[in-house]
């Protein structure tokens, strides 16, 4: 009987330690957890690649639309110095058409130099406007305003 006893007990401990051998499922709970890491990883790869993704296409639209201020403002600026250019050959052709007199002549041609002159830099500055970068863009632009303004009122200053 004790045999028996014993035999029961000992089959009964075999017949656990054949079905969940120990560490076999704190193994499966490690790799478990493993694969979720590594699909948790993928998920966060995937995520960002779809950001970065975002952030190209708006980088390149703010591009896109930066370019297009840019050459549409360096448009409009290129006609208002064609039409001030043209003002210049007027003023040209007068002055050989109709000499002034020698106090007036002198006068004009002072505020003649001076206005060609600002001409120059202007011109100079605009070509340089089409090569600014985004950060630099409003502080150029506003500068290059006002040496329109102040080449404008020069070409207005010339006598007739």
């Amino acid at each position: 009987m004790i045999f028996r006893m014993h035999a029961s007990v000992l089959m009964a401990i075999v017949a656990a330690a054949a079905c969940d051998p120990p560490g076999q499922t704190e193994q499966q709970r490690e790799e478990s957890a493993r694969a979720q890491a590594a699909k948790a990883r993928t998920e966060a790869e995937q995520a960002a690649a779809r950001a970065d993704d975002n952030a190209n296409k708006n980088i390149g639209a703010a591009r896109a639309d930066f370019a297009r201020t840019r050459e549409d403002y360096l448009h409009a600026k290129r006609l208002d110095l064609v039409a001030l250019d043209s003002t210049l050959v007027d003023l040209e052709a007068t002055r050989e058409a109709h000499p002034p007199t020698d106090k007036n002549l002198t006068e004009r041609e002072n505020r003649l130099s001076v206005a060609l002159s600002l001409r120059g830099e202007y011109v100079s500055h605009l070509r340089a406007l089409e090569t600014s970068s985004p950060s630099t863009w409003d502080a150029s632009r506003a500068a290059l305003d006002k040496e329109w303004d102040s080449l404008n009122a020069a070409v207005q200053a010339v006598p007739r």
